[in-house]
């Protein structure tokens, strides 16, 4: 048990720190940029920032983000995309999955359903998508849903 727990609070630790390195990027190349964040795991959904302009954005810590449950990516970026999509923001939309694991917990959307979402959203409204992580160089299957962060835009990045 023990070293469960601290495989899962490593992991949660890398995941905060790549998410605040990532943010500090982002706040170094634009201060016209608005910053939304959601968190999820299989027992909720919150919204961290919603529109929030990014220099108000402050680092991730372990009270925002916890590691807990399973990861249902699948299902939670389904729904973050299409709430998004009906809120219709206005600019570049970069939409970024950044995810300590792989999904191992989605009921109600396949990753081809959200791959379907994403090339339709992508064509219609010339949004970008990203899907990050610390560890997804050790996944066994790297999902096939999204870009990498060298063809989303390796100049910004």
């Amino acid at each position: 048990m023990r070293r469960a727990w601290r495989s899962v609070k490593t992991a949660r630790t890398r995941t905060i720190s790549h998410y605040n390195a990532f943010l500090g990027k982002w706040k170094g190349i634009t201060t016209n940029a608005a910053w939304s964040l959601r968190t999820f795991n299989s027992n909720q959904f919150r919204e961290i920032y919603f529109d929030a302009p990014i220099e108000s954005v402050t680092d991730l810590t372990p009270v925002e983000y916890r590691s807990t449950g399973k990861s249902p990516i699948y299902d939670s970026a389904y729904r973050a995309i299409t709430e998004l999509r009906a809120v219709a923001p206005k600019g570049t939309v970069v939409f970024v999955i950044m995810t300590d694991g792989k999904d191992n917990a989605s009921t109600k959307v396949t990753e081809k359903q959200l791959a379907q979402l994403i090339a339709k959203t992508r064509r219609q409204l010339k949004w970008k998508f990203l899907f990050d992580g610390p560890q997804l160089g050790s996944l066994p299957t790297r999902p096939r849903i999204c870009v990498t962060p060298q063809t989303l835009c390796p100049s910004v990045l």
